[in-house]
């Protein structure tokens, strides 16, 4: 399949979004969207360079989000057993109302706050006690996440227990690259959705780890 450089740009930022490996990397997303056409007047090779310095930037962003992650009010983060996470699980801890996400192709408002087995939190939308909310494209997260999203509602809250399959690989494939590894749990609330652009929803995505890193391979 042929791609536009817009949509290449757009791959290249899901791509980025993907291997940093925390939620909170989808902020490289909404802030690419507002900037794609500044890219667009660049040759590959400038395009590369531009994204390398802003994957630098949000590698960054992330470790300072890490030291401030607090856990949503009324919630907390409790250690889990890791050997136990089987397969990747939902449980709504608020139900919402209305129709449900119907599928991928959609784009959510929610807070979220991530934790490991340990009880540590690795990434949240409260930092410091200030929550504010990100969007982000379901189709671009890991599939621990579109499975949670998917089928959830408006005003829901729900708690997602993912495999280390279903979302940033093992800790030996991340113990080098800062990124949250093994099994994971999200308390996510949704504050709403809405369906995708269509440019975005047109890129597929092929997402494998080599060697602890993300590869992707566009259908």
């Amino acid at each position: 399949m042929s791609t536009s450089k817009s949509q290449r740009i757009g791959i290249w930022v899901i791509a980025i979004v993907m291997a940093l490996g925390t939620v909170s990397s989808l902020l490289v997303y909404a802030l690419a969207q507002k900037n794609s056409s500044t890219l667009a007047g660049y040759s590959q090779e400038e395009q590369q360079k531009k994204l390398d310095e802003y994957m630098k930037k949000i590698e960054e962003e992330a470790k300072k989000r890490k030291e401030t992650s607090k856990p949503l009010n009324g919630y907390s983060a409790t250690p889990f057993d890791k050997s136990s996470v089987k397969k990747t699980t939902v449980k709504v801890l608020k139900q919402g109302e209305g129709d449900p996400i119907p599928n991928a192709d959609y784009s959510v408002t929610v807070n979220y706050f991530g934790w490991t087995g340990d009880g540590k939190i690795f990434d949240s939308t409260n930092q410091n006690g200030a929550t504010k909310p990100i969007d982000f494209a379901i189709k671009g997260t890991v599939k621990g996440f579109q499975k949670g999203l998917v089928g959830a509602k408006k005003n829901s809250v729900i708690e997602i227990t993912m495999t280390e399959e279903d979302g940033y690989g093992s800790e030996k494939q991340n113990e080098n690259t800062g990124r949250p590894g093994g099994p994971l749990k999200f308390i996510v609330e949704i504050k709403d959705f809405k369906e995708t652009k269509k440019e975005i929803k047109d890129i597929k995505v092929e997402q494998t780890y080599v060697a602890g890193n993300c590869v992707f391979m566009i259908k």
